[in-house]
């Protein structure tokens, strides 16, 4: 026999295959791939032994023999040993795993273009019309398909990869450069903080907020929100600014506010005395602190785990079947992420930009939910037709909406989520943000829109007042006391006002005129204006005596006294019939001599009678004695 010549595997490039060589060991800390690998099935399994090899063994293995198989090639001690072990990948696959390691989905056209390969086949022993495969050539069954244009690295082979390679520059959360506020471009940008207001307007909210909040329902509030005039009502009384861009997209403080509050307290919260420690308590709830509930349970009631998020913080978002609730997480995974953001960024001091932090979320593989997975991709809904994120474009299905799944959950849920996280903290002053007229990439109704409300939001920064509320400073800010002066004129029906007392301004802009900078007149019609009861005008008489003057004197005590007169006078109109007599003399002297009729009848202008309608059937009566058998006839 002559001599057999020996031949070289090589890739579908044409070149040579060096198999990975190194002695196969697995260690104590790499048994935890095993429980990994047996959740694939032993056909894929095969697949992906050939994607790390090259080779298709000969000698039947079982599930378990896979599994040791390839928990032994994917374990590595040193970078020299994966080093060598990742060279011997073909350069497709190896170029691959570099995009996708510290991403989500790879769109694949740019690769298949790139090495001049078709990455997908139909299955031809598949029972389902259609159904595709990687080609077995390509060696990319370490990945699997999401669709027609995307594949994912599995979570265990991220893991693996992500340990040894190169990480990108967004893998860690960095601050941005400290000459960001200068960069800013006004109006397009713009900074907002509440913590200067903070002290002042949400008592004032707290305390004006209850009765709409009963008018509309509790959980309608954190659903759907208040509507602009009750909104603008509660401005009015609470001096609560508003966002500069967010607000215009739909983002109010004000509802924000309620909607998170609602959430978070079991009761409908009154007016604290120490609003500082309030809102302390209120964000170390939200951040589910284990020592706020500390003898109690943790499911304060039926508002609790993720439906704060689902019902208030991700709304521009529908649902497949209405009804249907999240599973209720005492403690949604997605702000156990944010608290570890918050810890970061509180230690700096700096800003931090959004999108960094997605990228970070991303780049380490870490979900980011408030719900079960299966929930959020199955059950949320975006309406719209067209998608067009820059590096594709997404057609909904059937032209009407995109599920939250795969490619898309990133741009649909986690960046607005992160967005909506940090409005609601900059409502509390735990930190300030920065504004930025967004992109419009959604097309609606063939409207070219935002995907969120929350969109414009694009940096935060944690402040010394949300150190002080995260529990990362012992020493809270201290506030500025505020120096005022508020004098009620003797005779006439004026107030001058000097210094800053927001609660007191507000006040006086309730019930009366401005004049000039520092006077308001106050009159009968001024002082009632935005009352319906008569509780409501004694509170503002009761408030009157509380910020304003304790002991008015006789002027304003007569103003208080005629208001008090005239309330409800005309709350409780009688109903009556109205009839007009004909021009006959003998009917009137009817009504003029009966004495019945003179008691039960008022005499009107314009030849008309009025009877209370209560007395309507007596005067049929008395009248069917006079011949009158059809009174209305």
């Amino acid at each position: 026999m002559g001599n057999k010549k020996i031949t070289k595997p090589t890739d579908l490039f044409g070149a040579e295959i060096h198999l990975h060589e190194r002695a196969l060991t697995i260690g104590p800390k790499h048994i935890w791939m095993l429980a990994h690998l047996e959740e694939f099935t032993l056909e894929k399994l095969k697949k992906i032994y050939f994607s790390l090899t090259g080779i298709k063994i000969s000698k039947p293995q079982n599930k378990a023999g896979y599994c040791t198989l390839i928990a032994y090639i994917l374990s590595f001690d040193t970078q020299n040993q994966f080093d060598e072990f990742f060279s011997t990948l073909l350069q497709l696959v190896q170029e691959a795993v570099r995009l996708t390691v510290f991403t989500d989905y790879l769109l694949t056209a740019p690769l298949e273009k790139q090495y001049g390969v078709t990455l997908r086949v139909k299955n031809q022993h598949s029972y389902y019309y259609g159904e595709v495969e990687f080609e077995p050539a390509v060696r990319m069954d370490l990945f699997t398909l999401v669709d027609t244009q995307f594949i994912e690295l599995p979570a265990l082979f991220r893991k693996v990869f992500s340990s040894w390679l190169p990480k990108p520059k967004n893998f860690f959360l960095n601050p941005c450069e400290a000459s960001l506020e200068a960069s800013l471009e006004a109006p397009l940008e713009a900074t907002w903080s509440n913590v200067t207001e903070l002290a002042d307007s949400l008592p004032l909210l707290l305390e004006a907020s209850l009765p709409f909040i009963k008018k509309n329902d509790r959980y309608m509030t954190v659903k759907k929100g208040l509507i602009k005039s009750d909104l603008k009502k509660l401005r009015a009384l609470s001096g609560q600014k508003e966002f500069p861009l967010g607000t215009p997209s739909g983002v109010d403080p004000i509802n924000l506010a309620l909607r998170v509050i609602l959430c978070l307290f079991a009761t409908i919260p009154k007016r604290p005395a120490d609003i500082d420690t309030w809102v302390r308590t209120l964000i170390r709830r939200f951040l589910l602190d284990e020592s706020v509930y500390i003898g109690q349970s943790k499911s304060l009631d039926y508002l609790s785990g993720g439906l704060l998020e689902h019902l208030a913080l991700t709304d521009h978002l529908g649902v497949n079947h209405p009804h249907q609730i999240p599973d209720s997480f005492i403690a949604p995974q997605s702000r156990l992420q944010l608290k570890t953001f918050l810890s970061g960024m509180a230690k700096s001091g700096q800003w931090y930009e959004v999108e960094n932090m997605r990228a970070s979320l991303e780049a380490q593989g870490i979900p980011f939910m408030f719900s079960s997975l299966s929930y959020e991709s199955w059950n949320l809904k975006l309406k719209g037709e067209v998608l067009d994120l820059g590096n594709y474009v997404f057609k909904s299905h059937y032209g009407e909406e995109f599920s939250v799944y795969g490619p898309l959950r990133d741009q649909l849920l986690r960046m607005p989520l992160l967005r909506a996280y940090f409005y609601m903290l900059s409502v509390f002053g735990v930190v300030e943000i920065i504004e930025k007229e967004g992109a419009v990439p959604l097309t609606r109704n063939g409207k070219r829109i935002s995907i969120s409300p929350y969109d414009a939001l694009t940096h935060a920064r944690v402040t010394a007042y949300g150190r002080w509320c995260l529990g990362l400073s012992e020493t809270k800010p201290k506030r500025t006391v505020e120096e005022f002066e508020a004098i009620a004129d003797s005779e006439l029906l004026l107030v001058t006002f000097r210094g800053k007392s927001l609660e007191r301004r507000l006040f006086l802009e309730q019930i009366g005129e401005k004049m000039g900078d520092e006077r308001f007149r106050v009159s009968e019609a001024s002082f009632i204006r935005d009352c319906s009861t008569k509780a409501e005008i004694e509170s503002l008489i009761q408030r009157f005596k509380k910020l304003i003057d304790a002991e008015p004197s006789p002027r304003w005590e007569e103003l208080f006294a005629t208001i008090r007169s005239r309330a409800g006078l005309f709350s409780r109109p009688t109903e009556c019939y109205v009839f007009t007599l004909p021009a006959d003399p003998r009917i009137r002297q009817i009504f003029t001599e009966d004495v019945r009729l003179r008691t039960l009848v008022i005499r009107a202008e314009g030849s008309r009678i009025v009877i209370d309608r209560d007395d309507y059937k007596r005067l049929v009566k008395i009248l069917t004695e006079y011949g009158f058998s059809t009174p209305l006839g």
